[in-house]
């Protein structure tokens, strides 16, 4: 894990999807929606999301990488670290920096300095924000869609293989 592949800052306090969530009815079933806090943050990362990545010109990522978050807090209540980095994997996927956040491995280490970090800052009162660093990193998954599409590439080639022989015939 020692390619950056992108490093950006989203200002303010970050917003957890399961919070608060809600349970509309829709159709006469009952649906579960995120908060309507999680909804406006989601609104309000997407500029800085398409700033770094797809106004750039640049495609989804669609293999296997480790982010890092840095996070400052306005005050002392403290986000659940699993809502956090399941809200911003879901951001970066809405917002198309990544293809599917199943390739996301969440990491601690610091490449740079070889340390280990807690995600959680401190306090900024003047300048809360959250620190998200994307690394390659190598993903399980893409072991398998790499064998997957070698098999379905040699099925299509001896399906065009018989298509030609039935031709020739």
């Amino acid at each position: 894990m020692t390619q950056e592949l992108l490093s950006f800052t989203i200002s303010g306090n970050p917003v957890t999807k399961k919070t608060h969530q809600r349970i509309i009815r829709v159709g006469g079933y009952p649906r579960i929606f995120p908060s309507k806090q999680y909804e406006e943050y989601e609104k309000y990362c997407k500029p800085f999301c398409l700033e770094v990545w797809r106004d750039k010109g640049k495609e989804p990522i669609k293999y296997g990488v480790a982010i890092k978050i840095k996070v400052w807090l306005s005050r002392w209540i403290l986000p659940d670290h699993v809502g956090i980095l399941q809200s911003i994997g879901d951001i970066l996927e809405k917002w198309s920096v990544l293809d599917n956040d199943k390739y996301i491995h969440w990491t601690d280490y610091d490449p740079e300095t070889g340390e280990r970090e807690h995600w959680f800052q401190g306090i900024d009162k003047e300048n809360p924000r959250i620190e998200i660093t994307i690394y390659r990193y190598k993903h399980l998954y893409e072991d398998y869609c790499d064998e997957k599409n070698s098999k379905d590439a040699a099925k299509e080639e001896r399906k065009k293989q018989r298509e030609l022989k039935k031709q020739g015939s």
